[in-house]
């Protein structure tokens, strides 16, 4: 499993298009190997964080390849991580 954080200093346009936030988030539940995901906003500042687990690299990768059907969403992160080495902090596998 891996764990892909991305970073905005700003929040995307589209977080505040419910509709457009729906659908994006009902896509990206679709694609194989997304495990489940976050989003956290700092309220005093709109920086908002994307935090996404997935199946493996090579999951988050292939996104590249199917673009979200409802057009570019122009999320441009400031900063992306994905981390392969995931453990969890509780005794459930």
């Amino acid at each position: 499993m891996v764990i892909r954080i991305a970073e905005f200093d700003v929040a995307p346009a589209f977080h505040r298009e419910p509709a457009t936030l729906t659908a994006f988030r009902a896509w990206i539940a679709s694609q194989p190997g997304y495990r489940g995901g976050w989003h956290a906003t700092e309220i005093a500042t709109g920086k908002l964080v994307a935090i996404s687990l997935w199946d493996d690299r090579a999951s988050v990768v292939a996104l590249k390849e199917r673009p979200f059907p409802g057009g570019a969403l122009g999320a441009k992160p400031a900063r992306v991580t994905i981390y392969e080495r995931v453990e969890s902090l509780s005794e459930e596998p």
